[in-house]
């Protein structure tokens, strides 16, 4: 009798909690959708409209076609992908040489490393990817990427390297092919193993519209101003130099030698755009190799000796539901295909934890020394990457070392080994580019610490207005102070983290919170601590825009993944199908026509790249347009204004808002003809001015504008006979397009 009351009350306590789960979903769908599709845009509607735009699939083909106004072509993305594809192949045939020597500490010594579920598969990938990074960079300070033949005989080197150390091995290891084994379990039922069918669907989806959208013509600022223009540049010099112009081109940017190793070989005139378009998919195809190195993380933690039936049961579900949460993810999907690198710095941070992971919790079998350098090496390309790796990675694995080692007997000998095995391989994979700067600039971290250390170009009001610019947002309180840390700030960015930004899926916030709160252990805290650090270096140091927080998804997936079991376990697995259902479609519908990206996916490239002439969008801009289809090879444009130049095809001088712009330098002469001459000298013979951009810049609260430049200036150069207004025949917009007289 007593037995039958406590097996009603678990019931009940089962359906109670089941109940709030519920109610949870539904309360934060209602927030979620209630936000705007586009932030700013209200006549785009909420994101609820995207369901009912799968009532109208003809919306859809209009959007991939151009609805019939550009030419079509999608096959000319094949080159593209195959040359990604042997730089991924050779980049795991690289990383494979390093991984035999530095073996990772296993979580369990059974656990086979010949699965394609192997964490050992991924993690060589992305160190190999590092290694042709570096070798690019080398090529690069060498001042051999104007001729095939550097990278050519660089690559040549390090295929050599494979052959050798296959032969020496006991043999070539291939990619495991998938086996039934692993997808199914007699411990799994039926709808367990439907779902996990359905993730396989949904991760192959994925991975074919990330090849699609990364091979697409670039269209983001940031992509045009420095993520593909430094490379263009680099390749136009024939080496890696500090650029005075462009202060993002001299920090460290090692996603960036991928481009640039591709215009190197493929060359010619139009090495420089076709080099971009491959670098981009190379890029965009970190997404789903860091959702292969999640799901593999995740499924070795499953089956450690230590798990749950359940866990190791549900393994292959657990895995591949936490590798489509990531790839489903608008922010990751965005990203991906701008080009922007923030998805691959969080491959990098991935893979900092999961060795860190490994260190952590793994089973002793004599190699954490290796695990310790391996450790180092994808810390210091994270660092390599980006600047905020340093708080996103470095430091925090540093941290870990120095956990373990306290916690063992101590032992001062072995941890200043270890921690010094650990800097010397973060040195090894980010020094190159802190000893670069150092050089090229006197500050090896460039342009940051500018008051230590200086640096080439960096002045007091330079560094004062990068350091305004990159501050944390203030507001005001009643009494008129400026405030940066308040109550109100701290829930205004929970509320943005949590439903307001476009980056979460429909479903990935409450699968995170489940994922935590549920049967927590040690391990899942682990996770949590290095998430919070990243969001506390997030909200404390930086200027708390989205896409700094982006490289910590991973970390989250893997915790929301673990929400998938319990769901899977409730009430025949209805509410993991419905939570499904409403997350999956709301993302594949966002990436069918993405609001903030260029949807023409069946678009030539071609046209893409000479796209400045329609009336409705247009990818480069009309002044930029006008000026490949007017000037000739002779000529020379100073951008004013506009830093975003990468798809100017002639050549041109420009800067960003943070440097010294020619013009400010021809405007120090006093004398119309001290002007031209000038001009002379530099060989300009047109300026155009992006008027709406140094407006942008000056506007309160944004970069500020370094050139002093203003409308009567310019007016004064037109009455005094140095420049002349050009007729374009277009509406430029905001845009002056001058040319230097005789």
């Amino acid at each position: 009798m007593t037995q039958k009351s406590d097996n009603s009350s678990d019931s009940l306590w089962h359906w109670g909690i089941a109940a709030a789960v519920a109610f949870g979903f539904l309360i934060y769908f209602r927030l979620y959708f209630s936000q705007l599709l586009v932030s700013g845009f209200p006549n785009a509607g909420t994101r609820a409209i995207l369901f009912f735009r799968a009532l109208i699939p003809d919306t859809f083909v209009q959007d991939w076609t151009a609805d019939g106004k550009l030419p079509l072509g999608f096959l000319d993305r094949v080159p593209l992908w195959l040359a990604a594809a042997f730089w991924y192949g050779l980049a795991w045939w690289i990383g494979d040489v390093f991984l035999k020597r530095l073996t990772l500490t296993p979580l369990n010594r059974n656990v086979s490393s010949a699965r394609w579920l192997a964490v050992r598969h991924p993690l060589a990938i992305a160190l190999g990817l590092g290694m042709l990074s570096l070798t690019t960079f080398l090529v690069g300070c060498l001042g051999w990427l104007r001729q095939p033949w550097g990278m050519m005989a660089a690559l040549a080197i390090w295929i050599a390297i494979g052959v050798i150390s296959c032969l020496k091995g006991k043999k070539c290891d291939g990619l495991p092919s998938l086996s039934e084994s692993e997808i199914e379990n007699s411990a799994l039922n039926s709808l367990a193993r439907r779902f996990t069918q359905l993730f396989q669907i949904t991760f192959a989806v994925c991975c074919i519209y990330y090849s699609i959208s990364s091979a697409m013509a670039p269209i983001e600022f940031d992509v045009l101003e420095y993520h593909l223009q430094a490379p263009k540049e680099f390749w136009q010099q024939g080496a890696i130099t500090f650029l005075p112009h462009n202060i993002y081109a001299n920090m460290p940017l090692g996603i960036e030698m991928h481009p640039l190793a591709w215009m190197a070989l493929v060359g010619g005139d139009h090495g420089w755009w076709w080099g971009a378009l491959i670098g981009k998919v190379i890029i965009g195809w970190m997404a789903p190799l860091t959702a292969w190195l999640l799901a593999a993380s995740l499924f070795e933690y499953c089956r450690r000796s230590n798990a749950t039936e359940h866990e190791r049961s549900y393994a292959m579900l657990i895995a591949l539901g936490g590798a489509v949460l990531y790839l489903t993810l608008p922010g990751i999907a965005e990203v991906s295909q701008f080009g922007q690198i923030d998805a691959a710095l969080a491959l990098y941070v991935l893979a900092t934890v999961v060795v860190a992971f490994h260190y952590s919790f793994g089973q002793d079998d004599h190699n954490q020394q290796t695990t310790v350098v391996l450790l180092g090496l994808f810390a210091g390309l994270a660092f390599a990457a980006k600047y905020p790796a340093l708080m996103f990675a470095v430091f925090p694995a540093a941290l870990v070392i120095a956990v373990k080692e306290w916690r063992l007997p101590i032992d001062v000998k072995r941890i200043s080994t270890r921690l010094a095995w650990f800097v010397v391989a973060v040195l090894v994979t980010a020094g190159p580019w802190l000893v670069k700067n150092a050089v090229l600039s006197g500050n090896p971290v460039y342009p940051l610490a500018g008051n230590v250390f200086g640096g080439r170009t960096l002045d007091k009001e330079k560094i004062e207005q990068w350091q305004k610019a990159h501050a944390i947002p203030a507001v005001k309180d009643a009494q008129g102070n400026e405030v940066r840390f308040s109550w109100n700030q701290a829930v205004a960015s929970l509320q943005q983290i949590a439903y307001k930004s476009p980056i979460p899926s429909a479903i990935f916030v409450p699968m995170l919170l489940l994922g935590v709160f549920y049967l927590p252990r040690r391990e899942t805290w682990w996770w949590v601590a290095w998430l919070m650090v990243g969001l506390a270096v997030w909200w404390f140091l930086s200027h708390r825009l989205d896409r700094f927080w982006l490289p910590l998804l991973p970390i989250a997936a893997w915790l929301a993944a673990r929400a998938i079991l319990p769901l899977a376990k409730t009430a025949a697995g209805i509410p993991l199908a419905a939570v499904l259902t409403v997350g999956i479609s709301y993302s594949l519908l966002y990436f069918a026509s993405p609001p903030g990206n260029d949807p023409r996916y069946l678009v030539s490239l071609n046209a893409q790249r000479t796209d400045w002439k329609n009336e409705e969008f247009t990818r480069v801009s009309m002044s930029i347009g006008w000026l490949n289809e007017n000037l000739k090879p002779t000529d020379r444009v100073l951008m004013v204004g506009q830093a975003a130049v990468f798809d100017v095809a002639v050549p041109c001088d420009y800067s960003t808002c943070f440097d010294d712009s020619k013009w400010d330098e021809i405007a120090k002469a006093t004398s119309p003809a001290d002007r031209i001459k000038k001009f002379k000298e530099l060989g300009i013979t047109y300026v155009c001015i992006h008027w709406g951009e140094i407006e942008r810049y000056r506007s309160p609260g944004n970069y500020g504008f370094r050139s002093k430049i203003t409308q009567p200036q310019v007016a004064e150069f037109i009455s005094t006979g140095v420049l002349s207004m050009v007729e374009t025949g277009k509406e430029l917009g905001g845009v002056s397009m001058l040319k230097v007289n005789e």
